[in-house]
């Protein structure tokens, strides 16, 4: 490795748009978020693993992704707007690129939560239950859902149940990425007056 690659890997300048710490925050929930759409659309990537050094093994799948994806892609954003304000680090360029790797967790929360109203119902309603029912039916009580896509029967027995009553989380799959989007037009203008 020569000189001038050692200092381009300590650099952070040579990072380009990433030297800038809340674009590089925006860009990790940003990698996260698409790779949770990716898995709710694609449901059998996920299965049984063990956490390494645990011997715990986790059944995890795309229905985790579906129910708490949107949450936790907003406290991603959360984090990820905290300190955009300080003036840390130089700057990225306020262009195009920078603004779309900032939109891309709040993008990624809004997909994952419509994919919660398309691919989610009672177990064996899928092409007759009414999804509206989500965010205005009082009489909806708390049920393990069936994914409406195909998935093994073993994927569909260890899906999470929805809140009680699922109301709760309907609005809160409403609610959530359009709180990721203001938190982020709000971070956007903060960091774009920061650079001025």
């Amino acid at each position: 490795m020569s000189a001038h690659d050692r200092n381009r890997a300590v650099d952070p300048d040579a990072w380009g748009l990433l030297s800038d710490h809340t674009v590089r925050r925006f860009a990790i929930v940003g990698a996260v978020g698409l790779l949770g759409c990716i898995i709710a659309r694609a449901p059998t990537i996920l299965g049984k693993f063990s956490a390494p050094g645990t011997g715990i093994e986790l059944n995890l799948n795309a229905g985790y992704v579906l129910i708490f994806g949107p949450s936790l892609l907003l406290l991603g954003i959360l984090w990820a707007s905290s300190g955009a304000g300080r003036r840390a680090g130089r700057p990225a360029n306020a262009d195009l690129s920078s603004t779309v790797i900032m939109l891309l967790p709040a993008l990624s929360a809004a997909f994952i939560a419509l994919q919660f109203f398309l691919l989610l119902a009672p177990k064996g309603e899928c092409l007759t239950f009414d999804r509206w029912r989500y965010l205005v039916d009082f009489t909806l009580r708390a049920f393990q859902p069936e994914y409406c896509m195909g998935v093994s029967d073993e994927t569909q027995r260890s899906l999470p149940w929805l809140l009680n009553p699922p109301m709760v989380q309907g609005w809160l799959q409403l609610c959530v990425p359009i709180a990721g989007a203001a938190i982020t037009a709000w971070t956007l203008r903060k960091w774009r007056m920061r650079r001025a």
